[in-house]
Formats: structure tokens, sequence, C-alpha cells
């Protein structure tokens, strides 16, 4: 027996395997391109690599499939090449030219040249070609004139189908929006369908009305998981665990309202989004309020601690330098005339800077502070601090602003087809990004319109009578909290103290209009005596007390001023604490 022939001597042949869609990996095409270059190699006395590239589900329209080498198989096979792991002589077998590549001629020809230079001879089995990476001559012209052709009718081809699948994607949309097409199988967490048709699951859509009350009474994504966790609530998401990730894009998802965006490959937005498209699992305003709260957490952030809740946090600002009080707890050993023996733990406010190490410390004790706070807010009479909301008025302003740029920007669209492109497309995108900031604040308006000043007003004086005797005092407080930050819109502090008497100067600016309320506090803690004797501590506040009626605590040169002038009435004893 003669010896058998090896035209490529003893080369090494590596297979590349595509499709396009999922769907043909349940066909025959994954058969029969894994079982093609078996027999060719055996009939070219060639050895054929174990390691298969493969592009399952993947186009070859875009060029895509030439990035990203962890997740494409040609990508890896010119990674490959481009580190020399692949020797020159090997071969690389492909049922057919479009299997590589559909793209227009010159990134497919670009794409064949890189292999070829890499001294790799490409092969299709139908037909049956040997592309040569040393061809010559005729060989070589005959070999363009085949993959010109090649390549014209796989991306013509696949411009029609592009072509057609568009035309048909924007006809299922359209019945989409008529309310008698299902577009997408991806369903929210709490949507399932039957039937043909999309339906709540009952369970599951009272879990997300309840992260929305949960959100609208003031809780952070944190707050919300703890307490769905202590209450047992089955998570609903594919991990089975609750997470502030899962439950911030409970908040965020406009499914819950219904509403489904069309997307591009890109991700981008295709169209308007389809209203009505799922059944809603809270309405409008339902969304906006719990949205309104996440807004008001994002700006005026406050951390649930783990002895006392905070009601103003995020709210109070130092008059002399602009920087925030937030709530600490200190060692201190004289509280309550105890001897630095027995220390004990006060919560205090104390100004960031200081923490920071920026400024000198100025703190006040909390609970005098509340105290005396809350007990002035009792008595205001919200019709006397809530104007007229702007809310409305600026959600209207917004929508029009909105509308007017998305009409420019289909005008602009229009004129891509035509006009100056490069200086359209700047212009495209300067729109875009003014369009992208007009949603944000229109969302932003909507969530204020939807929580109207009187209602807030309504629940934060309930709150503040009752709050005393609440049973569970951490949730009463976080309501309070959650409300305060809605009716207060800046709480400006001047913390001084005399001797054992420390005083809080507080002017508080209420949304919805002009009106504040000025108050003095004056706390001097309990004096315990040489004999025992006891003083037991004193609180006094007064509305507007020491305040000049032009007096800005947000002005620095103003609050030094009161404070001087405060410090001189209480050496004088014009004012005592109790």
């Amino acid at each position: 027996m003669g010896k058998k022939h090896k035209p490529f001597g003893d080369a090494v042949a590596f297979s590349y395997i595509r499709f396009s869609s999922p769907e043909q990996a349940k066909g025959h095409s994954l058969k029969r391109q894994s079982g093609g270059p078996e027999p060719w190699c055996e009939k070219n006395g060639v050895s054929l690599s174990g390691q298969t590239f493969k592009d399952l589900g993947v186009s070859a329209y875009t060029g895509e499939h030439r990035t990203n080498p962890d997740r494409h198989g040609l990508a890896l096979f010119l990674n490959a090449l481009r580190e020399q792991k692949i020797p020159r002589g090997s071969l690389l077998i492909i049922e057919n030219l479009d299997r590589l590549t559909r793209e227009n001629l010159r990134p497919a020809f670009n794409l064949v040249n890189q292999i070829l230079d890499a001294g790799i001879h490409i092969v299709t089995l139908e037909p049956e070609k040997v592309y040569r990476h040393d061809a010559t001559g005729q060989d070589q012209m005959f070999d363009v004139m085949q993959m010109v052709w090649e390549f014209s009718r796989a991306n013509s081809e696949s411009a029609r189908k592009s072509f057609l699948v568009g035309k048909a994607w924007a006809d299922k949309k359209e019945r989409a929006r008529a309310g008698d097409h299902i577009l997408t199988h991806k369903l929210p967490a709490w949507v399932e369908e039957k039937g043909g048709e999309l339906r709540l699951i009952p369970d599951r859509a009272a879990v997300v009305r309840r992260v929305f009350a949960l959100s609208a009474s003031g809780l952070g994504h944190a707050a919300i998981v703890s307490r769905l966790t202590a209450e047992k609530v089955q998570p609903i998401g594919t991990s089975g665990k609750w997470s502030r990730s899962f439950v911030a894009n409970i908040l965020k998802d406009r499914r819950a309202v219904g509403e489904y965006q069309p997307k591009k490959r890109d991700g981008s937005a295709d169209g308007d989004p389809i209203q009505g498209y799922f059944p809603p699992v809270v309405d409008e305003s339902a969304f906006y309020v719990a949205r309104g709260e996440a807004e008001k957490r994002a700006t005026k952030p406050g951390r649930v601690g783990s002895e006392l809740v905070n009601v103003f946090a995020g709210l109070l600002k130092n008059s002399r330098e602009g920087d925030a009080y937030y709530l600490a707890t200190r060692t201190d050993g004289l509280r309550e005339g105890r001897s630095k023996s027995s220390p004990t733990h006060q919560q205090v406010l104390i100004n960031v800077n200081s923490a920071e190490g920026r400024s000198k410390c100025h703190s006040f004790p909390y609970l005098p502070f509340e105290r005396g706070v809350l007990s002035k807010l009792r008595a205001v009479d919200p019709r006397e601090v809530v104007g007229e909301s702007p809310a409305a008025d600026e959600v209207r302003t917004l929508s029009g602003e909105v509308a007017g740029l998305e009409a420019l920007e289909r005008e602009l669209e229009a004129a891509l087809e035509e006009g100056e492109v490069a200086a359209v497309v700047r212009k495209l995108r300067d729109i875009q990004g003014r369009k992208a900031d007009g949603v944000k604040r229109l969302e932003a308006a909507k969530a204020r319109a939807a929580s109207p000043l009187s209602e807030a007003w309504g629940e934060c004086q309930t709150l503040l009578s009752v709050i005393e005797d609440a049973t569970d005092k951490d949730d009463a407080r976080i309501r309070l909290r959650s409300t305060l930050r809605r009716v207060v819109s800046e709480c400006w502090v001047l913390f001084f103290s005399k001797g054992k008497t420390r005083g809080a100067a507080v002017q508080i600016f209420f949304a919805g209009g002009e009106a504040r309320r000025d108050y003095l506090i004056l706390y001097r803690p309990p004096i315990v005596g040489f004999n025992n004797s006891r003083k037991e501590a004193a609180l006094t506040v007064g509305s507007g007390t020491g305040f000049d009626g032009d007096l800005d605590l947000r002005n620095p040169a103003h609050a030094l001023s009161l404070e001087a002038s405060l410090v001189r009435r209480l050496e004088r004893k014009e004012l005592v604490a109790g």
C-alpha cells in the first residue's frame, strides 16, 4: 500500500462553528457543522484539533463576534493568531464563508486577510474549497472573485433579513401598543402569562405593594430588606433572598405601573414606552411617592442607628460653616451628675467638620433638642406655612420641555438621511443629553406633585401627637423622619454655651413657600452638689427669642453676631434655662 497523500504536510486543522439564532441549535445546523470537518481532514491527511471555536446564536452581520474573546469564539481564534499560539500552515475549517462573516465587503476582506496573512489556510466545505494563504497569480485572483461573490450574497441576504426582522418587530410593537400582542416573554417577577394574557401573581403582587408602601413610609433599601427578612416574607427574585439591589430595582421599575419600554440591541430605548402593557401592581401616585422618598434619602441621607433614630437626619445645617449635623454617641463621665469613674453614654448632635478635624466641635444633647423642636412643631398651623406647591406647574413646564426636545430629536433623526451628517449627529447628541436631564427632573417633579404638602402635614401632626406613646417607637420615628423631610426644606442651627447652659438657635424653613419659624432652646443638665443636693435638668423653648426679624442663620456673619449677643445675655442672666 502506497503512502497516503498529505498535501498540507503535518498541519493541524481547527474548526469554527457559528449560527445566528439559539433556535438553530435545536435543528441540524450544529450537528451538520460539527460533523463536516472530520471527513475532510481524514480525506486530506490532516490532523483535526480537539479545540473547536464556536459562536452559537451569534450574528455575523455586525462584526460583534470579532470582539471580546471571553464571549466569542472567532475573537478567541483571532486573539490566538495574534499571540502566535496557532502555527503558520494550520487550517481553519468552516462550513462556508458566510459562517465567518456577513459584513460589508471591506470589513469582510480585512477579516479574511488577517487570517491569511497569519499563514492560515481557510477551508470551506460547501462548496469544498481551500483559500490558501500562499496563493499567487490566477489562483489568488479567482479566490478574490469567489470571495466577492460570497460576501456580497451573504451581506445582501443578512441586510434583507435585518429589514424584514425590523419591520416585523415594528409591526409587533404596534400590535402591542394596541393591546393584542405579547411582545416579550421576559416578565417581571410579579407577572405571569396565562392563556395568552399577562396577569398578576397575587401573592407576589402583594409583596411588591408592600415594598412600595415601606419606601413611602421612609424606609431605605437596607431597612426594607431587614423588615421583609424579619417578617419572613418569601423572596420573589431568582436569587432566593432579599437584597438592597433587588429592592432598588423594584422601586425604579416602571413595569410596576404597567409600562414596557422596548429596547434596541445596544440597550437604548426603541421608541416610546408602551403604557398598559403589563397589569399594573401600583398606581402612578404610589410609584411617585415611593420614588420621591428615595430621592429625599439620596439628597438628605440619614442612617437608622442601632440606638436611636434621628428624626432630623439630613435636615440640620451648621450656621457657622454650612456643614451638616449628625447623631453620635459620646461617652460622658459627668452626665447626670455622675463621676468620671462611672461613665455614661449620651446621644449628641455633632458638626461634620469637627468630626473630620477641620473645625471646632459645637455639639448639643440630642434628646433635649428633639423635645424642644417637636414641641414647637406640634403648635404650627399648616395653613400659615404651606404655600401653593409649585410641583404641578413644574410638571407641566417640564413635560412641555421634554416633548419639545423629543420633537426636535425626531426632526434631526429624519435629517440624518439628507443633511450634514456629522453636524446633525453632534446636535442630536446634545438634544438627547438635554432630554435625559429633563426626563430626570420631570420624574422628580412628578414625585413631589404626588405627595401634597397638606397631606404630609396631616401625617406629620398625627405622628407628633403619638410618637411618645407609639408601640413600635423605631417605626414611628422613621415615619416622622420621612414626613419631616417632606414639610421642612431646611433647618439651620447655631449651638453655643456659657457655663453649664447649652443654647440652640434654630431656624426652620418650610417646604412649599418662604415661611419659616425661629426658636431658641436653652438646656441645663442636672447638677449634683457636694452634699448630694440635686438640681434637675432644665429646658426652655421660646419662639423667636433673641432673633432680629431680618436675621438669616444661613448667613455665617449673622450667626456669629447672634452668638455674641446670646452669650452676653446668658452672662447677664437675661436668658435662663428653666
